[in-house]
């Protein structure tokens, strides 16, 4: 089995929204700093901007590491997904149990060109992330296709169980 990378454009598309989220949570804790806390809470104030400090060095080692580990495979039998930072997840669905497929782009993913398939089962939703616009739609349409062929298996199927066999 083969793993899929991702392209080089999810490292930028990671950098900017890391480097969002990073200023949000710094901006937000910066004014915590000094509108809130007052001046007197010391080891609060150091708690602050050792936090700061986690989330810049966070927005500087978090992309290239997540770049790295993510990876899929998409193949007859499942959909397998892998990725992480800290703590590696995988993912694994099996193609029979897929309901619905879809593929969305926010405004930093749509800025690089890149998009997000959505695939949900009866139980949870896996994205594929980052994934180039082309590569997205072709992802869809083979797993579409492989929806289909599913379902009219199960079709067949269940026909013949019945010996219903008029409607092939």
């Amino acid at each position: 089995m083969i793993y899929e990378k991702l392209s080089k454009k999810a490292i930028g598309s990671m950098y900017v929204a890391s480097l969002i989220g990073t200023l949000i949570a710094v901006f937000s804790l910066t004014i915590l700093l000094h509108l809130v806390i007052p001046r007197d809470f010391t080891i609060v104030r150091y708690m602050i901007f050792g936090i700061d400090g986690l989330l810049i060095l966070n927005f500087i080692v978090g992309p290239p590491i997540r770049y790295n580990r993510y990876a899929y495979l998409i193949n007859d039998e499942c959909i397998d997904v892998k990725e992480g930072f800290v703590c590696i997840e995988r993912h694994i669905v099996p193609i029979e149990r897929l309901h619905n497929i879809e593929i969305s782009k926010g405004p930093v993913n749509h800025l690089f060109g890149l998009a997000e398939v959505k695939v949900t089962t009866a139980g949870s939703t896996i994205p594929i992330k980052y994934l180039e616009d082309r590569q997205a739609e072709f992802i869809v349409e083979a797993l579409q296709k492989r929806i289909n062929a599913v379902a009219l298996k199960k079709k067949l199927y269940n026909q013949l169980k019945t010996n219903d066999i008029r409607e092939i």
